[in-house]
């Protein structure tokens, strides 16, 4: 799954993973799926300077003036992009997130829909979508409660877009283990 060079998460991302986690689930000797990021970070989150992502991204720039028609594009892009993180929800294998460094925007998105969060000692997380002017509707909103088990922090986190760490296990339960 590291296929990409960079530690965001561009159009090629969101095309070939819902793909390389159903093709790992169904291999026959695969019984978990491991998700590790390559690098320093685990992912920087979206990729919005990729033309292939931005110019869906609620801008102008593309010169369609049409605000409905402009919308349905967006929503169309949303649909695609949770289809790509609901794919690791869905796998028949469980899947371990295996964070190190940052995990940032859509990368909770990702690590939500985990069956399990692992996350080395100085890992941390943030869900930025808000500090760029986006809602964090790519899974985190519907699963980051569930997760954290505390639905004012979950809502103070997507209000602020700030960053928090793995070592307050008692405010924060997002990993199952700190390595």
């Amino acid at each position: 799954m590291n296929s990409h060079a960079s530690a965001r998460q561009d159009h090629r991302f969101w095309r070939d993973f819902p793909e390389a986690v159903q093709a790992a689930s169904r291999a026959e000797d695969v019984r978990a799926i491991v998700l590790m990021g390559a690098g320093k970070a685990f992912t920087a989150g979206l990729d919005v300077t990729d033309p292939a992502l931005s110019g869906n991204l609620g801008d102008e720039s593309d010169g369609e003036q049409d605000v409905a028609r402009r919308a349905i594009r967006l929503q169309r892009q949303i649909r695609w992009m949770q289809h790509a993180i609901s794919s690791v929800a869905e796998a028949p294998v469980p899947v371990i997130a295996a964070v190190h460094g940052a995990c940032v925007g859509a990368g909770v998105d990702l690590i939500t829909a985990c069956d399990v969060r692992m996350a080395a000692e100085g890992s941390y997380f943030s869900v930025r979508e808000v500090k760029i002017g986006l809602a964090a509707d790519v899974g985190t909103l519907q699963r980051l409660p569930k997760v954290a088990a505390n639905d004012s922090l979950v809502r103070e986190l997507c209000f602020t877009g700030e960053d928090f760490p793995t070592n307050n296990r008692a405010r924060h339960t997002r990993p199952s283990a700190t390595t």
